[in-house]
């Protein structure tokens, strides 16, 4: 962990400072030295340069004098005294009728020549050309300055660099880092938990605080906010455990609740469905026996008890179909809607003739579910359709999809243009035995809307409506696609 936090490499950040720094100033160092030395070397080229203007001042009268008088001892004198000016490298001297003196090295390619004319003025006035004087000079001292200088710059640039290098090195490492091996080292050694455990610089508490102190402030505030941070979360964790175990204890509680009201609702729907079929059989056999014998009355009140068993014979099993889809899980597969619904119309024939009802069915896709619950789903929404039709208009149903805001979710949709519902009744119609017509008017329990919202609510879907009264009624029932289909 240590070697992690870089604390087994002393210095290490302070080298890497201090190298970039050398690399910085040795740039710079080149940079500044170049232009020092390009300059030296413009001045002194400039001072050899200077020689010939020199020359031409000291000696132009003496050698236009002994070139008139052809006093060519004072020529050669002359001539060995421009030589040794510094920086001449070679000197010629010609005069006007073709001699010449010569004197130095000749054969250096980088010598800079200049030529001097001479003309001496004779009696009349008149200028008359004497001579010339070809002088070639050399850089090689400029030259071998530059390079000295060069040498001497860069050793003592490099001299100086090195020494506040290692000054630098050991200040980073009094005031930097040696603090920040403290904290790295508080840092991967001490638990954030550790109440009361915090860094303190090494440093002489008069000393004046500076960027380190921030840093360990920082450090130190963060580790108060870790540990009241850890606190909370450590109770909220403790509460959303409890409230886990709560929630769990209820479902359960729930789930056995429900699984004893549908085993309730099953057991007493199966008990009294024997009394009313016996009482049903029993009516029969009076009617068939004793309906002769009856008053006009008798015989409306043995018609009435008639409609009234049939009535509750129905009522009895609405209510086992209830209670078997509440509490059950249900034994998914893969159903095909399309001939479900066909085979529901085969079994509603009977009433679609009667009503002379029109049933349009599209292609449906198929459907991941139970297929005994869907068929009761399609079966009540078709079957109210039919029933609920209005008198005014050949009843027409429309099975399609529409379109589904979930991609693993299919939408079907149940259209007639029957009686309609009143805005006001949208939620009521799927409540236990909620009813909004007679008896005498449209048979039923009041239990198939029921049915279809818990089916679809077992499937993990929804179904909702949208209707007018007088326009018809549109469900639309949202229902799991089969997985082969969610696949492919």
């Amino acid at each position: 962990m240590i070697g992690q936090f870089g604390i087994g490499f002393e210095g290490k950040l302070g080298r890497k400072l201090v190298c970039q720094i050398v690399l910085v100033s040795a740039l710079l160092s080149l940079i500044a030295s170049t232009i020092q030395l390009y300059a030296g070397y413009q001045r002194d080229r400039s001072h050899v340069l200077s020689t010939v203007t020199a020359i031409d001042k000291s000696f132009r009268s003496g050698l236009e004098e002994a070139l008139w008088q052809y006093n060519f001892p004072l020529v050669q004198a002359i001539l060995e005294g421009v030589y040794i000016k510094n920086d001449v490298q070679h000197v010629v001297i010609k005069t006007d009728k073709g001699r010449s003196w010569e004197l130095g090295n000749f054969q250096s390619p980088n010598a800079i020549v200049d030529t001097l004319e001479f003309v001496h003025a004779n009696d009349a006035g008149i200028a008359v050309p004497v001579g010339s004087m070809e002088i070639g000079l050399t850089l090689a001292s400029a030259n071998a300055r530059v390079w000295s200088q060069l040498w001497t710059i860069l050793l003592s640039n490099f001299a100086k660099t090195a020494c506040a290098s290692a000054i630098m090195l050991m200040l980073f490492n009094k005031y930097i880092n040696r603090h920040l091996r403290t904290i790295a080292t508080h840092v991967s050694r001490a638990s954030w938990q550790d109440s009361g455990v915090f860094v303190v610089p090494n440093r002489d508490k008069n000393s004046m605080p500076d960027d380190i102190d921030l840093i360990v402030d920082a450090v130190n505030f963060a580790k108060r906010r870790a540990q009241k941070d850890f606190e909370a979360l450590k109770y909220e964790v403790e509460q959303r455990r409890k409230a886990e175990s709560t929630l769990k204890q209820k479902t359960l509680a729930l789930e056995d609740a429900n699984n004893e009201q549908a085993q309730f609702i099953y057991a007493i729907s199966h008990d009294l469905k024997s009394p009313a079929n016996t009482v049903r059989m029993l009516i029969d056999e009076l009617e068939i026996s004793e309906r002769e014998n009856l008053s006009d009355e008798g015989k409306e009140i043995l018609d009435d008890a008639e409609h009234t068993i049939v009535r509750m014979l129905q009522l009895v099993e609405d209510v086992l179909g209830y209670a078997r889809t509440v509490g059950a899980g249900i034994e998914s597969e893969v159903v095909d809607p399309n001939l479900l619904v066909d085979e529901i119309i085969k079994e509603l024939q009977g009433d679609i003739s009667s009503a002379k009802a029109v049933i349009d069915v599209s292609e449906l896709p198929e459907i991941q579910g139970s297929k005994i619950q869907l068929r009761i789903l399609f079966q009540n929404l078709i079957s109210n359709a039919i029933k609920f039709r209005c008198a005014e208009r050949i009843p027409k149903v429309s099975v399609r999809p529409v379109p589904s805001e979930h991609s693993k979710m299919v939408a079907i949709a149940v259209n007639d243009n029957g009686i309609g519902i009143a805005p006001e009744f949208h939620e009521r119609v799927f409540g236990l035995f909620q009813r909004l017509h007679s008896h005498s008017t449209y048979a039923g329990s009041g239990l198939g809307l029921t049915l279809c919202k818990r089916i679809a609510s077992n499937h993990a879907g929804a179904i909702r409506l949208s209707s007018r009264p007088g326009e018809g009624t549109c469900f639309e029932i949202s229902l799991p696609r089969s997985q082969y289909a969610i696949q492919n």
